[in-house]
């Protein structure tokens, strides 16, 4: 094959009883949109990628099944994978309500665990996303690598494989020959990087710019359909007013040291603020605060005063009542919504005991 050319892909998808079966059909629309762009810009006739479902037994699923056929269709089957391909394999996450569920799930599906292992033996990639990771760790192969795991999932898992490293900073994180994502919204950096094993760099910005979210992008193709990109912006003023104030959240308000970070007047500020954005200044720095502070209300048990002066606040009763006239209801009440808890009783973790 010309060397201007892509390689090929072949990724084997587990579907099993108690998987999140979306994501492996998120990854095949991914596949194919991968397949189509490059046979559009490429004028190739040959897919980029090919793939194929494995039932618990690591067995192909065939046509007639039913329930995926429509996704099988243009998968290979059992049919021979095309030489000279990059071989990868995708576990999919379990449904499972809290981590010994997890244990438990991933306890039973040791084919699935000893195939992954002898495909990294192997020298093919392995990707996974949350609880899936259990899979691939029960192998013994992620030792001395780093993953990336949902919050929820991490002191389960440390307690489970100290030997694994944690990479919570990342949504997407590729180690060696193991990808992993944090979340269902990263399934999309996680197909981008299967497919960026075998894409060239023209192919890769391609997928990049297919795929990914890119608010500078998004923003200026807007400016562009409504021909607002043509004459000069007047918004580096309030670009630069916005960064300093993601920077200085927590930092007390003055419209002065704001109008001097733009260097601008604070009357010359304000207009902007009001012409581009509808509302002053301080009135957006309040919702940026509400924005940290509904994160914190759901994923901490700290106390509203606590994460009033958090999110900048030195008066709970000021922050109570900003962030009710943003949200439209208290911080109790939006910590009772949509906090992601259970019982502690169904989420502990059983630190000190073994459960590889």
């Amino acid at each position: 094959m010309p060397p201007s050319l892509p390689r090929h892909l072949h990724v084997d998808l587990f579907i099993y009883p108690g998987a999140m079966a979306g994501t492996v059909l998120s990854l095949i629309d991914l596949f194919r949109t991968a397949n189509m762009m490059v046979r559009v810009r490429q004028a190739q006739a040959d897919a980029l990628v090919s793939w194929r479902l494995l039932d618990v037994n690591a067995k192909p699923l065939l046509p007639g099944s039913g329930l995926f056929d429509e996704f099988l269709s243009d998968g290979l089957g059992d049919g021979p994978v095309p030489a000279n391909s990059v071989q990868a394999t995708f576990v999919p996450p379990l449904h499972a309500h809290n981590i010994p569920a997890v244990r438990e799930a991933a306890a039973r599906w040791t084919g699935i665990t000893a195939y992954l292992g002898a495909a990294l033996d192997q020298g093919q990639h392995v990707a996974t996303l949350g609880s899936g990771s259990w899979l691939l760790a029960n192998s013994g192969r992620l030792n001395g690598l780093s993953i990336t795991l949902p919050w929820f999932y991490l002191g389960g898992f440390r307690s489970d494989f100290p030997e694994v490293g944690l990479a919570p900073e990342h949504s997407y994180l590729a180690d060696g020959p193991v990808l992993t994502v944090s979340g269902m919204d990263a399934v999309a950096s996680l197909g981008q990087g299967l497919v960026a094993l075998v894409a060239g760099d023209e192919l890769n910005q391609a997928f990049d710019n297919a795929f990914r979210h890119n608010p500078e992008r998004q923003r200026m193709t807007a400016q562009a359909a409504a021909r607002e990109h043509i004459p000069s912006t007047r918004d580096s003023v309030l670009a630069r007013a916005i960064d300093w104030l993601h920077a200085h959240l927590e930092r007390p308000y003055r419209l002065e040291d704001l109008a001097h970070a733009a260097a601008t007047s604070p009357r010359t500020l304000l207009r902007h603020f009001r012409q581009v954005l509808g509302m002053t200044p301080l009135d957006y720095l309040h919702r940026l605060r509400c924005k940290r502070a509904r994160i914190l209300l759901e994923i901490t048990l700290d106390s509203v005063p606590t994460i009033a002066q958090a999110c900048g606040y030195a008066d709970p009763a000021a922050f109570r009542r900003i962030f009710a006239r943003c949200e439209g209801m208290t911080p109790s009440q939006h910590r009772d919504r949509y906090a992601l808890r259970a019982s502690r009783e169904r989420w502990k973790v059983e630190m000190g005991s073994s459960h590889s």
